[in-house]
């Protein structure tokens, strides 16, 4: 109970003061292994859990009077099972896309860094991921999913050592492309997920 303590108070932090949790973090020993086990796999199955709770039991609302749409344990299961893994892939993935271009934003590429500034920036987003139990709610996510380019922001120069003129346009190109890499991926998985439900399939980032 107290890592999950801890992991709550660190989500706080993020939210309501970035730039002093950063620095905590910049300081902190890690290893690849650890932020992926005991923070990445962790945060991605909160999202995931609330996802096959909500499809399978409260059921997925269909836009302008449309009702409502529930899927099967099993459709329920294999959708959240994907959107797990493919959820701790995309993060991981822009994790790598920061080490690649980092160095020209004068930035570091060190492997740990790069890894926990995708997994923190995205802490956030996947702790309110819980909302996704009650899918009518999960615009609330996307809205703290903006909120984390924020949170991205005051992270790159804290823990990457990014100039403060370089941070914007080292978060434009990292975004775009996260974002082409999500369609990519879409466009491959998209079939495969589609057949467990309308509208539900998971994206990567």
């Amino acid at each position: 109970m107290q890592s999950v303590k801890m992991l709550v108070n660190r989500i706080k932090n993020l939210v309501l003061g970035p730039k002093e949790e950063w620095g905590v973090i910049a300081g902190e020993e890690m290893t690849a292994t650890a932020l992926i086990k005991d923070y990445l796999l962790v945060l991605a199955a909160i999202p995931a859990v609330a996802k096959f709770l909500g499809m399978w039991i409260i059921g997925v609302p269909i836009p302008f009077g449309g009702g409502v749409v529930r899927l099967t344990f099993f459709e329920s299961l294999i959708s959240s099972i994907v959107f797990y893994v493919l959820t701790a892939a995309g993060i991981w993935a822009f994790a790598q896309i920061l080490k690649f271009i980092a160095p020209r934003f004068s930035s570091s590429n060190d492997n740990v860094k790069t890894l926990k500034v995708a997994v923190f920036m995205a802490a956030p987003y996947l702790f309110a991921g819980v909302l996704y139990v009650i899918p009518s709610l999960s615009v609330i996510t996307l809205l703290v999913g903006i909120y984390c380019l924020y949170i991205l922001y005051v992270g790159l120069p804290a823990v990457l050592d990014t100039p403060q003129e370089k941070t914007l346009p080292f978060i434009i190109v990292s975004v775009v492309a996260a974002i082409l890499l999500s369609i990519i991926v879409s466009a491959i998985t998209g079939p495969l997920t589609n057949a467990f439900g309308p509208d539900f399939y998971p994206r990567a980032f």
